[in-house]
């Protein structure tokens, strides 16, 4: 939310099949902020596990990429 306001409900309906992403930034980087997610499907369907990539998958993967890059930078501090 772009107004800085601390809450929000968001809906939308997509009228393209495809991957869609949510981006979040805190530019407060040295206080955490907690995000909750509810994803549906309209009222006639159910989500189903498949349709959701999992969450802890993706944070493995971007901690990995953070260590790389803090590996490498000690390196070149270093040289």
């Amino acid at each position: 939310v772009k107004n800085g306001k601390s809450e929000g409900l968001f809906h939308f309906r997509t009228r393209k099949q495809g991957t869609y992403s949510f981006i979040l930034s805190n530019h407060k980087w040295m206080q955490w902020k907690k995000v909750t997610f509810t994803i549906g499907l309209g009222n006639d369907t159910t989500l189903q596990p498949h349709h959701v990539g999992s969450v802890e998958e993706d944070m493995g993967s971007i901690e990995k990429a953070l260590k790389d890059i803090q590996t490498e930078s000690t390196y070149l501090w270093i040289r």
